[in-house]
């Protein structure tokens, strides 16, 4: 894992687990950046089948789709889907907020109070 996002998670609480991050690159080797919403739907599909007993946190931003590709994801895997967390980069006032998806500035700020 990239030092910056060990740090960040570090320095912000967040428990120790498996973070899934997509691999960008210059070379053939990157994954796509075209369809975006059925990448990322199709990824985290093929991890819940791939780990059925586990739970996941799903972290995004609402600057593309995540918060509604995250929505169907939580509604079709109710039980699978322990939490969603969206950082706000938007400057879209009625952008809609999901049942279930909380503020992940929110969870953070109460993260190093606790500290």
């Amino acid at each position: 894992m990239h030092a910056g996002i060990q740090t960040f998670l570090d320095r912000n609480g967040f428990p120790r687990g498996v973070l899934i991050t997509k691999k960008i690159t210059n070379d053939k080797t990157s994954e796509p950046l075209i369809d975006q919403v059925r990448y990322k739907v199709m990824r985290i599909e093929q991890l819940l089948t791939a780990l059925p007993q586990v739970r996941f946190v799903l972290v995004g931003d609402d600057g593309e789709r995540d918060p509604e590709i995250y929505d169907e994801i939580r509604q079709r895997y109710p039980e699978r889907i322990e939490a969603v967390w969206i950082r706000k980069v938007s400057q879209d006032s009625a952008r809609p907020v999901y049942a279930g998806q909380g503020d992940l500035a929110t969870a953070l700020g109460g993260a190093r109070k606790e500290q």
